[in-house]
């Protein structure tokens, strides 16, 4: 085991040895540099691609859950409608005091009126990270010319242009996220309410 350590130190001493005896040329060197800036830009290129898909599937999301919202509140345009037009016919039941029932319709109201108003927040269009417009991006360039003399390093202010948007929209979507549950929730908790409500005044009844 020591003979095979010792073997192979001593071929990578002597390939460091062949090196530095025979360094490369001028040819040689601008072939290896090429061969190197093609491997940047082909590594800068697919990270770059990476973000693009990345920020489009985050804006996928975001537009899911706009429409998620929308559906939030045309349930509960249906879901009132249907309440405030059986109201009429509970209050002709005799049984059923007024007072209770003029309780149980508000406290629906109000988690029906919560839970729209978190549906409508969802959809609004908050203030998010936006990428440099042209003639910012063209002085960048211009005053940093030095910086932008390759596709990878053009790549690489695509990415983090990118990174930026992208941080920005995923945490707003994740706000969107938890808004949406909490409407769900006070949803369902009226809906609870209702039902709750109608089988109390079914035992009533029997």
């Amino acid at each position: 085991m020591k003979q095979r350590k010792k073997h192979q130190s001593c071929k990578l001493r002597c390939k460091k040895k062949v090196i530095c005896e025979n360094p490369l040329n001028d040819e040689e060197q601008t072939s290896y540099l090429d061969e190197q800036q093609k491997l940047a830009d082909f590594m800068m290129g697919n990270v770059k691609e990476f973000g693009k898909y990345s920020f489009e599937l985050e804006e996928k999301r975001e537009q899911s859950l706009i429409n998620q919202s929308t559906q939030m509140v045309t349930a509960f345009s249906v879901f009132s409608i249907a309440i405030y037009t059986l109201l009429p016919v509970f209050q002709n039941i005799p049984i059923i005091p007024f007072f209770k029932l003029l309780f149980c319709v508000g406290i629906v109201t109000i988690f029906l009126l919560a839970s729209l108003v978190l549906a409508v927040l969802v959809q609004w269009r908050f203030k998010y990270y936006t990428m440099k417009n042209i003639e910012e991006f063209y002085k960048s360039v211009n005053e940093e010319h030095e910086n932008y003399t390759t596709q990878a390093q053009f790549d690489i202010q695509w990415k983090d242009q990118l990174k930026d948007i992208h941080l920005s929209k995923f945490k707003l979507n994740n706000r969107r996220v938890k808004l949406i549950k909490a409407s769900m929730v006070l949803f369902f908790i009226a809906v609870g309410t209702v039902i709750l409500s109608v089988i109390g005044i079914a035992f009533i009844m029997i």
